[in-house]
């Protein structure tokens, strides 16, 4: 297997964000994020992600919402992550509940 190269930032660039890959493992994930803010990509537009929990036992590809009323994306190893706080692109800072509020998420709908 070829070695793996580890994430480096441009240069000039302060590491305060890091993408979430979904295919990796959920408490992987869960600890990108609180150690710096995490983003994905919804409908084209960055989402960053605050705060997040795992949740053990989530069915679905990697990268899909499997709980839309929790806001749950299934991550690579069979669990998921729940989103708790995040900033849509162009909005403030928020609390999961609160965007989805405003916002219909369809189970099956890819992130990323």
């Amino acid at each position: 297997a070829p070695a793996r190269r580890k994430w480096q930032p441009v240069p000039g660039q302060t590491v305060s964000a890091r993408p979430v890959r979904s295919a990796r493992p959920a408490a992987e994930l869960h600890n990108l994020i609180r150690g710096i803010t995490g983003f994905t990509q919804m409908e084209g537009k960055r989402l960053k992600v605050y705060g997040s929990r795992v949740v053990e036992g989530v069915s679905g590809d990697a990268g899909t919402i499997a709980d839309p009323a929790a806001f749950v994306v299934a991550c690579g190893d069979g669990n998921g992550l729940r989103f708790t706080e995040i900033q849509p692109e162009g909005k403030r800072r928020m609390q999961t509940a609160d965007f989805l509020r405003g916002k219909k998420l369809e189970k099956g709908e890819k992130l990323g």
